[in-house]
């Protein structure tokens, strides 16, 4: 599973939404929210799982579609 980091970003704008608050939103490090952002980041499904709660959206929103 990996996220879709440009969808991730645009739900964080729409929601205007900082690196900090998502932190808080999803109980994720800082830092792992930044290497998320960064692409750094082998992303475990129940780190994706406490993002799409804290964004109030589907874990399907946030993941990269198979083409």
């Amino acid at each position: 599973m990996k996220i879709d980091i440009k969808k991730f970003e645009l739900l964080l704008a729409e929601n205007s939404i900082s690196t900090r608050e998502i932190s808080k939103l999803s109980c994720l490090e800082e830092t792992t929210i930044i290497r998320i952002r960064k692409g750094q980041s082998n992303i475990m499904p129940v780190t994706i799982g406490k993002i799409a709660r804290a964004l109030n959206v589907d874990v399907k929103d946030l993941l990269q579609t198979e083409n």
